[in-house]
């Protein structure tokens, strides 16, 4: 049985690094024979039968747990869990509420496990009030189907209703949403390997666009 990390079309736009430290660390902790899927999820990679995906977007592991048959999916953040030399970096309680992206309303395993590692790194989880399976869209689905503007005030009205500055997520299109809606996203990628989640370079008007290419050309 194969096994291929997908880091996400969005992920190695904004952080390639950030993706090639995961796959270093995915082949020195749990199979070095894992390679780097760089296939938009949009199309077919292709996979052997029995391929095994680990993906660090929730969008894309629901493509492949549904979409890929003899294929089968797992998030990153399920597999980091089970790891049990993970260096986590100390956020000294500092508080944080989860933003629980629209696609893992059914995937109660990703969901724990996000919060199993928040837990690990120190951070005090303040939990809002509609999460998991209730969860509200952050509102980057809704761009192309009204004026930025207004998806812009969904977003800001969605992040109105955090109740912590710091909103850890674990989907990149949330992160965009969470700076729109002016509070300050904290990616869980970032925050396991203790860096800064960047801001200013997720605008609408470069983002969608460069996306869709990158997603075209892979």
């Amino acid at each position: 049985m194969g096994m291929v990390f997908a880091p996400g079309c969005a992920l190695k736009l904004y952080k390639p690094e950030l993706a090639a430290k995961t796959l270093a660390y995915l082949r020195g902790h749990v199979d070095e024979s894992i390679t780097e899927l760089t296939t938009c999820c949009d199309h077919d990679p292709h996979l052997p039968l029995g391929t095994v995906v680990i993906n660090a977007c929730p969008g894309c592991d629901r493509t492949y747990s549904t979409q890929f048959m003899g294929v089968a999916s797992i998030s990153l953040w399920e597999v980091i869990v089970s790891c049990a030399d993970f260096p986590y970096p100390d956020y000294h309680g500092e508080e944080m509420t989860v933003l629980d992206a629209c696609v893992t309303r059914g995937n109660k395993r990703a969901q724990d496990a996000v919060r199993i590692l928040l837990k690990r790194m120190n951070v005090k989880i303040v939990e809002a009030d509609h999460i998991r399976q209730d969860t509200i869209c952050c509102g980057d689905k809704l761009f192309g189907h009204m004026p930025d503007e207004d998806v812009y005030e969904k977003m800001r009205q969605r992040e109105e209703k955090m109740p912590c500055v710091n909103v850890a997520n674990y989907c990149m299109g949330c992160t965009r949403a969470i700076e729109i809606g002016k509070k300050t996203p904290r990616y869980l990628l970032d925050l396991l390997f203790g860096e800064e989640t960047l801001k200013g370079i997720l605008t609408a008007d470069t983002w969608n666009s460069t996306i869709e290419k990158y997603a075209d050309e892979h």
